[in-house]
């Protein structure tokens, strides 16, 4: 039995898009209301030793994956494999001892005094949960239910507020214990979510057997953990540079910056797939140029809010993070552009690519940020940022025009761009209207 296709076209791919950043949009607003949360209640320093647990535990959930996301996303929709139980208990297991090694590294680092050994098991199971989510939104996503997927990419910060919450009102307040309630919320979603696969109809393809593992897997796992790297390594430059305090007010402008760039993301969810049952270059570049449009504008809204947010929001103390969020909201633009590109240079067969500007991209970012943080601080830390994001992107518009065929110029945004995405919101927000009265 061949896989079903989601419907094809320009409405088939909106409507696919929508409900994938609908989903992000929920997603992301709740953690970042887990963002105000701890920083109201942990304050800068202790902030900064829980960005170091999400960031080792996120750095384990990328490794976890064992790229299997990326596999069932571009070769499921076309046919060429099909999803197996017995893979998914060997990437569940991979993920949970990889995390036992995040977890141990960052105890063995001393970069969190605050935290003690128990963290090695808290990473884990955070690791556990992050990597087999990612995972199970790949299988949804393949098989075109975009709706489930955007109902658990919500309910996975859900269940992690809801369990800090509870843990607060029951007098909890530590790092450590925040953090854990935190993976044991996703975890439980995670869990829960294994039976959104119950009803996932069989095909006659194989399953992903070591070869193709290796050959596929191996690259995007390369690529997932080098971006993880980019967007990262920055903050263990400030833990080692600066104080914990500017480590958890630079934690805070990433956190907010990653809300910019979160519709390039989900849309190059949609777009691996298409891409790989063949979405004309040309079609690539018209949703990247509006991508564009639409992230700038929402750097521009984010640098004019942020003053005044900010502190309001996530306390006084955190103030001095707005001066990290005006390079970082430049360079969401750059970043932005960045992942739809490798994304469907990697649907195109072309996967080296997101491993190689990536990888550029890091050195440079660590050699900035080495130069920038002693001498401007997180400001310096958000321009050396930016600095590389931009850079990362460069090296991909050259690949994807040698890839295609096509000219540089094909993507940059134009008036028609801006009209097109003033025209879409126009008629969403006329819609949502109309479901309301």
């Amino acid at each position: 039995m061949a896989p079903p296709q989601p419907r094809s076209g320009p409405a088939g791919f909106a409507g696919r898009a929508s409900i994938s950043i609908a989903g992000a949009l929920g997603s992301n607003a709740l953690g970042a209301a887990s963002g105000v949360v701890l920083a109201r209640v942990l304050g800068p320093a202790d902030r900064g030793d829980y960005a170091l647990l999400a960031l080792a535990a996120a750095f384990a959930a990328t490794v976890g994956t064992l790229g299997l996301h990326g596999i069932y996303a571009r070769d499921v929709p076309a046919g060429r494999v099909r999803v197996s139980v017995g893979m998914l208990g060997i990437q569940i297991v991979a993920s949970l001892a990889i995390g036992c090694v995040a977890g141990a590294s960052l105890f063995a680092s001393g970069l969190a005094p605050s935290v003690g050994s128990r963290l090695v098991l808290v990473v884990a199971a955070a690791a556990a949960g992050a990597a087999t989510g990612t995972v199970i939104e790949g299988i949804l996503q393949a098989r075109g239910r975009m709706t489930s997927r955007a109902g658990f990419a919500v309910a996975g910060p859900s269940g992690a507020l809801l369990a800090m919450l509870a843990v607060l009102a029951l007098g909890g307040r530590s790092t450590l214990v925040l953090f854990a309630a935190f993976a044991l919320g996703r975890l439980l979603v995670t869990i829960a979510g294994l039976f959104l696969l119950v009803d996932v109809p069989p095909c006659d393809a194989p399953t992903v057997r070591r070869g193709r593992l290796a050959d596929t897997g191996g690259p995007l796992m390369a690529g997932a953990v080098v971006t993880q790297l980019l967007y990262r390594a920055d903050l263990v430059v400030v833990a080692a540079l600066a104080t914990q305090q500017d480590l958890g007010r630079y934690a805070v402008a990433l956190g907010l910056a990653e809300v910019i760039w979160l519709v390039a993301s989900e849309i190059s969810t949609v777009t691996l797939p298409a891409a790989s049952r063949g979405m004309e270059p040309r079609d690539v570049a018209r949703v990247i140029r509006m991508t564009t449009v639409i992230v700038s504008g929402l750097s521009a809204v984010g640098l004019a809010l942020g003053p005044v947010a900010i502190p309001l929001v996530y306390g006084a103390e955190f103030g001095d993070a707005y001066s990290a969020l005006v390079p970082l909201a430049v360079g969401a633009v750059g970043t932005s552009a960045w992942k739809l590109l490798v994304v469907d240079l990697f649907a195109r067969g072309e996967a080296r690519h997101r491993v190689t500007t990536g990888l550029a991209a890091l050195v440079l970012v660590v050699l900035a940020d080495l130069v920038l943080v002693p001498l401007a601080g997180l400001a310096g830390a958000g321009v050396g940022a930016a600095i590389s994001y931009w850079f990362a992107c460069a090296l991909a518009v050259r690949a994807w025009c040698r890839a295609t065929d096509e000219p540089a110029g094909l993507l940059r945004p134009r008036g028609s761009d801006v009209r097109a995405v003033a025209s879409l919101a126009g008629r969403s927000a006329r819609r949502a209207l109309g479901q309301k009265s």
